[in-house]
């Protein structure tokens, strides 16, 4: 039956971010690597091997429906763990993925809410495979989880630490565009993001005791999906962009520290007996790093 208190919290929560839920999905599409001489952007573990990050974001969303602005702002942190199982022949990296605490803060015009270590959430693994230059080839749900709008979307999120470079050779002011196409179930329905960074090489740095490459990037997303709210079909359009900086230790092949900033702007419009169509204005500031 579970604890109707914690129950309602979880319902109010989602009350809230209904409508600005589905930009999330593409606020954590980040990167990493180079060396000076000509290295290759390679991901490199080993059987057993296990690092812990945190995760931070806070973002403000604005909606707009039948002429009223309505504001808020959620803060969230997670520590995330990754084990390896497998290194394939090939390279390609076989590793399990959990969340070890998070706490959520929601502050809008209807109340505020914090939601403290979610024990559906808490340790539910999950396996992926990502290939030796950060394309995910697989992911598979190891623990059943609470199927919710937050649940669903919270491990592509985690997989997402994981992203796809060209396994091309890069020096010190070269500069690398990579391609991104996701799709994420919520609500109903599918949001597909297409994503477009490019990463400017730079000299390296010491960063949390790690020598990585400094790679400023810049991002552009559009965003399309479909899905149900209440019975109600709807439709979402829209587009992002961000700019951060990434830090990647080449010669662990170990992503180190992230920082951005993102903008997004979208429409959601339903198809229903009642027609509506909701403007949604989203700011966010996102920040990885790892603790070990």
């Amino acid at each position: 039956m579970g604890n109707p208190t914690h129950n309602n919290k979880w319902g109010f929560i989602m009350a809230q971010k209904r409508w600005w839920f589905i930009p999330l999905t593409v606020l954590f599409f980040f990167s990493s690597t180079a060396w000076t001489g000509g290295v290759r952007l390679l991901y490199k573990s080993h059987k057993g091997e296990e690092h812990s990050y945190l995760l931070t974001s806070f973002t403000t969303s604005t909606q707009e429906m039948m002429g009223q602005e309505m504001e808020a702002k959620t803060s969230s942190e997670a520590t995330v763990t990754t084990k390896t199982e497998e290194i394939k022949p090939n390279g390609d990296i076989v590793m399990v993925i959990w969340i070890d605490s998070m706490k959520v803060q929601v502050h809008s015009m209807r109340g505020d809410t914090t939601i403290v270590n979610p024990g559906e959430l808490l340790k539910k693994r999950s396996r992926i495979t990502i290939s030796s230059s950060g394309k995910e080839l697989s992911r598979e749900q190891i623990d059943s989880v609470l199927a919710s709008p937050m649940s669903a979307g919270l491990t592509p999120r985690l997989s997402s630490i994981f992203v796809p470079f060209d396994p091309i050779e890069l020096s010190i002011g070269d500069s690398l565009v990579v391609k991104r196409y996701d799709t994420l179930e919520v609500m109903g329905g599918k949001t597909v993001s297409h994503t477009v960074t490019r990463y400017f090489v730079k000299k390296p740095v010491k960063i949390l005791g790690h020598e990585c490459v400094d790679l400023p990037f810049t991002q552009s997303t559009k965003l399309e999906g479909t899905g149900t709210m209440m019975g109600m079909p709807f439709f979402v359009d829209g587009d992002g962009s961000a700019t951060g900086t990434t830090y990647f230790d080449v010669f662990q092949g170990v992503l180190v520290s992230v920082e951005s900033k993102a903008s997004t702007e979208m429409t959601v419009a339903s198809s229903g007996e009642q027609k509506m169509v909701i403007p949604i204005r989203q700011e966010t500031e996102y920040k990885l790093k790892l603790l070990k």
